[in-house]
């Protein structure tokens, strides 16, 4: 007898007896128990939260069969069709291709041969841990059934009005030339700058200067708002600026009856000038050239 427990020589053979035998699949007549696994992505690998999920799930289910419910755990992978694309398409530049080279079909051809290379690889692994999935009953998510499904639900849904489409912010990709996920992106720390821009007035005297990491924004200025009990902002408050880019106005603007227990940020100025009649605004036109 070996010193040490091998489990990589026991447990292959005998969960692929449970599987052959059927041991997975829901039998008898008890009361009906079903989990459905969150599909992975088929183009992953388990890490460590699917394992902590998975253990928790194969308990329940096995727990539930010693009871004698009629016990089904449907397993399945996710198509992940973005990250899917990006790997056949690193493929293809390999050779030198596109997917434009192969056109539409074609390349729809290429990913399916991938899925079929790389989907089982995920499964193997939920097989490796002993998972008791039903196997006979494993879907994709981009099956013919399961995505007829999909389509006739999200257009019920929008007929109901409960879905929308709106103006968002998204990840572009301008290779693929689609929009992707929080999670297909890589993001990189950078070291910035930080700007201070001279708002010049036009006695000849300091202005007012601004910090800013983004100096950019300086080309879409409208005003600048100043607090009111902030020491600087008395002497550029009576002196008209002399800014010399666009866009012509600029306001210089303080609160004379705001309230000292809050900041007060550019829009809370902007709406409380709106609402108040003890501020005090000094704008000039500004040339454009």
């Amino acid at each position: 007898m070996d010193k040490s427990f091998e489990p990589g020589q026991i447990e292959p053979k005998w969960y692929a007896q449970w599987e052959a035998a059927g041991a997975f699949k829901p039998q008898g007549d008890g009361t009906p128990y079903c989990i459905l696994l969150p599909p992975p992505n088929v183009t992953g690998t388990l890490h460590m939260g699917h394992a902590f999920q998975d253990t928790i799930m194969d308990a329940l289910c096995r727990y539930q069969r010693m009871r004698g419910a009629r016990t089904l755990w449907q397993g399945g992978t996710d198509h992940a069709g973005i990250a899917t694309q990006k790997i056949v398409e690193n493929q293809l530049a390999a050779t030198g291709k596109t997917r434009h080279d192969l056109g539409r079909e074609k390349f729809i051809e290429r990913v399916w041969d991938w899925k079929q290379e790389s989907g089982s690889t995920i499964s193997n692994q939920m097989r490796r841990i002993g998972a008791s999935v039903d196997w006979s009953r494993e879907r994709f998510t981009m099956d013919e059934g399961l995505s007829a499904a999909v389509r006739r639900v999200f257009v019920q849904w929008y007929r109901d009005g409960l879905l929308y489409r709106g103006r968002r912010l998204v990840n572009w990709d301008p290779v693929l030339m689609t929009a992707v996920s929080d999670l297909e992106v890589n993001n990189e720390e950078k070291d910035g700058s930080l700007w201070s821009i001279r708002y010049p007035a036009s006695d000849g005297g300091e202005g007012l200067v601004v910090a800013t990491t983004r100096p950019e924004t300086m080309l879409g200025d409208v005003a600048v708002a100043v607090h009111p009990w902030n020491p600087s902002s008395s002497s550029p408050l009576m002196r008209k600026s002399s800014m010399r880019h666009p866009p012509p106005i600029v306001a210089w603007i303080a609160l004379s009856h705001a309230r000292r227990s809050s900041p007060i940020s550019t829009h809370s100025a902007f709406s409380w000038r709106q609402k108040s009649t003890s501020c005090r605004c000094r704008s000039a036109s500004v040339p454009t050239r």
